[in-house]
């Protein structure tokens, strides 16, 4: 019997849809449409579902968005945030998840770039970035306080009791901002001129650019190259901020 994912809150046809992208690993619509049998505008409709429900991430190839299957593991990330909701989630989420990655027809393998949109997506990715050491941080304008709310002061405590470590640039125009002091780490700030509405952040292997807005976007790239040219950068601008 196939698992269900209607608990953690996709339809029938996203379900469908997931588990036929964790069977084939990275593909275009078309080969979706083809393997499931659904029509054309289905297809995209649900997996622009997906895609805000954190489900999927796509990279483009050519000029054709090739959608993959996010790694089923997210479920357990999930639900242990919502755990004191909803407990009795957990075993079944870690049930889930080892029928899932049976499902696959080879071992997952992340692509180097993909997006991810939405706020849940982008939750994910930060429920991520908390699982680090420490992190870098091109905040200019503060929008991840703007755009999340109560979510923003979850995660600054979430770090404090974690005892994560973290170095954030603000533009320096949200010098004395109340929300400023609920931030843990090292805080400096940039000239406004040099301010940019884009969050970029550093942390493992991994960077992250996120375009703030009722719908967030995040842009992620994992590159040893790229990410250690960009702590370069990190720690140019460091030294020199006030």
């Amino acid at each position: 019997m196939e698992p269900s994912l209607r608990d953690f809150g996709l339809t029938p046809t996203e379900e469908k849809l997931y588990l036929a992208l964790l069977r084939l690993g990275s593909s275009a619509p078309t080969a979706l449409v083809r393997e499931t049998g659904s029509h054309k505008a289905t297809v995209y409709a649900v997996l622009e579902r997906l895609l805000q429900k954190g489900f999927v991430s796509f990279i483009v190839k050519g000029r054709t968005r090739h959608f993959q299957a996010a790694d089923p593991g997210f479920l357990l990330e999930l639900v242990e945030r919502e755990r004191k909701e909803n407990t009795a989630r957990e075993g079944s989420a870690q049930a889930l998840v080892a029928q899932l990655r049976a499902l696959a027809s080879a071992p997952a393998t992340m692509e180097q770039a993909y997006v991810l949109r939405g706020k849940r997506a982008v939750r994910n990715l930060l429920e991520e970035i908390l699982k680090q050491g420490s992190y870098d941080c091109f905040s200019s304008q503060g929008k991840f306080h703007d755009v999340f709310g109560p979510y923003f002061y979850q995660f600054e405590q979430r770090k404090r009791e974690m005892g994560l470590k973290s170095r954030i640039l603000f533009d320096e125009s949200l010098r004395g901002k109340p929300f400023l002091g609920h931030v843990h780490g090292n805080i400096r700030f940039i000239p406004k001129e040099y301010a940019s509405p884009i969050t970029t952040m550093i942390f493992g292997k991994k960077l992250a650019m996120i375009v703030w807005s009722e719908n967030p976007t995040a842009f992620v790239l994992e590159s040893p190259e790229v990410v250690s040219s960009y702590r370069r950068y990190f720690e140019y601008v460091w030294r020199r901020a006030r």
